[in-house]
């Protein structure tokens, strides 16, 4: 007979899983929060590239290809106008 799974239990292996995730993944963040390209564009305007998010941009369709880079991009819009002070600095006129 299996050993019954309490709540406890449950929590403490999804815990450990997350953690070995993490440890996993290491710095690179999860695909399509957005961790990843900016990453990407920070390195090229390190290096001198005159329109960063293109190059970022560029890498990702040939990683993932083109359709699952427009998906990302269009959760990524989505995100930022559901919580438009995120993006922008927001200033207040009187």
């Amino acid at each position: 007979m299996a050993k019954s799974k309490t709540k406890a239990y449950k929590r403490a292996y999804s815990k450990k899983r997350y953690a070995k995730m993490v440890k996993r993944m290491g710095k690179k963040g999860r695909l399509g929060a957005g961790g990843r390209f900016a990453a990407i564009t920070a390195r090229a305007k390190k290096y001198g590239a005159t329109n960063p998010a293109a190059v970022a941009a560029s890498i990702g369709i040939k990683k993932y290809g083109k359709q699952k880079m427009l998906g990302m991009a269009r959760k990524a819009r989505m995100k930022k106008s559901a919580h438009p002070g995120r993006g922008f600095i927001a200033i207040k006129v009187k």
